[in-house]
């Protein structure tokens, strides 16, 4: 829905208002999807012996699994002890090969100088997920993978692990990929975002939020929302260092695009069987939110002595350009702000702590890599975070 947006915004004012309706009604749903979320989450408090949560990965070789920290939260586990380093590891500062492969950056975390590999992923895509896997592996093979780091949290990782094994097997993810490389290897496994509850949370706050400051443009409200998007966007958007984040490339990439179909029909289908009743409110908001310019451009018509006039056609344009409007203010500040600026800073915390864990480099060797598994709207926020020695900071 996101996704739709963002390309709504260079189409005509019908697209866009079309497509404001759609991430409008994607809020509802996942303000809805935390009520779906809460018998998992009583599950996830109930731990194994070592630490990892009931539910996570459940075979006898399971890595060590990090809960993630919020903004008052610790992790909950230390990391495994790691192999003798072998092949030396051909991910160079460029990327694989000395190339950077599009749609991974390598960072070195200002304050404990380890290496990160911040993966950015279209979600359940094909290209994403062989990414994922190239890289999580190749640090494996030559043993420097410290921690693998996950944009997932206790409850949707359980919901996403009690699912029927050839669900999961249809439904691939590239979180799933890198959980199962870093099993595999016995690399620590941190679930680093924010748990959805707290998101929903930050979600409904910053909605009153912007429905007040709305309400009082004379007291600086209308100033408050122009200062936290541009403040969200570039902390989100813009690297420290010109030309050393995601760019174009990395997201108009035609082998990404060539599978997106394959993007389209995974996300909403784990959706629903994740979460079937956030689905039916996406649906039903969806039809009912489309309807609401229409009624309204149909009463004013109605009500007119002349609905032909050009002042009443001039009324009714009006009023649907203003609940567009409307619809952008709120989306813009809830994507930039509640779902992207808030969880890149408790994603790079949960990253930071991750490099801390793993320890200095072995005499001769490369000091061991962290690898993250991010969304790439998160990629370039979280690198910009990471590169600065202060606390990550939304």
């Amino acid at each position: 829905c996101w996704e739709s947006w963002m390309t709504g915004l260079s189409t005509d004012s019908g697209a866009m208002a079309a497509t404001n309706r759609v991430a409008i009604a994607s809020v509802l749903c996942l303000l809805q999807s935390a009520a779906a979320f809460q018998a998992p989450v009583a599950a996830s408090r109930a731990l194994r012996p070592g630490g990892a949560a009931a539910g996570f990965l459940p075979v006898s070789r399971a890595p060590a699994v990090s809960s993630p920290r919020s903004l008052g939260g610790k992790p909950q586990s230390g990391i495994p002890s790691r192999g003798a380093s072998g092949t030396k590891c051909s991910l160079t500062s460029d990327g694989l090969g000395g190339e950077r492969m599009k749609g991974v950056l390598k960072v070195t975390d200002a304050v404990t100088g380890a290496p990160v590999y911040l993966v950015g992923a279209m979600h359940y895509n094909p290209v994403s997920i062989r990414r994922t896997r190239l890289t999580v592996q190749e640090l494996a093979n030559a043993g420097e993978l410290s921690a693998v780091v996950i944009e997932s949290c206790a409850s949707r990782w359980n919901s996403t692990m009690n699912q029927p094994t050839w669900v999961r097997n249809v439904l691939q993810s590239e979180m799933g990929a890198a959980a199962k490389l870093a099993q595999q290897s016995g690399a620590e496994l941190v679930l680093g975002d924010q748990p959805i509850e707290e998101t929903s949370q930050d979600m409904g706050d910053t909605l009153k939020m912007t429905v007040e400051d709305l309400k009082s443009p004379l007291s600086g409200g209308w100033g408050r929302i122009a200062t936290d998007v541009a403040r969200a966007g570039k902390a989100t958007f813009s690297p420290r260092k010109e030309g050393t984040g995601l760019g174009v490339g990395d997201i108009l990439d035609p082998a990404l695009i060539a599978a997106t179909p394959v993007t389209f029909l995974r996300y909403p289908l784990a959706w629903l069987i994740r979460a079937p009743q956030a689905a039916f409110t996406f649906v039903t908001a969806t039809v009912v939110i489309s309807l609401v310019p229409d009624v309204a451009n149909a009463l004013i018509l109605s009500a007119a002595d002349d609905p032909d006039s050009v002042t009443n056609v001039l009324l009714a344009y009006l009023t649907g350009f203003a609940f567009t409007t409307l619809e952008l203010v709120f989306i813009v500040r809830l994507f930039l702000v509640a779902l992207l600026d808030t969880r890149n800073e408790i994603l790079a915390t949960n990253i930071r702590e991750a490099c801390a864990r793993a320890g200095p480099a072995a005499p001769g060797g490369r000091a061991p890599a962290v690898v993250a598994v991010l969304g790439m709207a998160h990629v370039n926020g979280v690198q910009r975070m990471l590169e600065d020695t202060a606390a990550p900071k939304a």
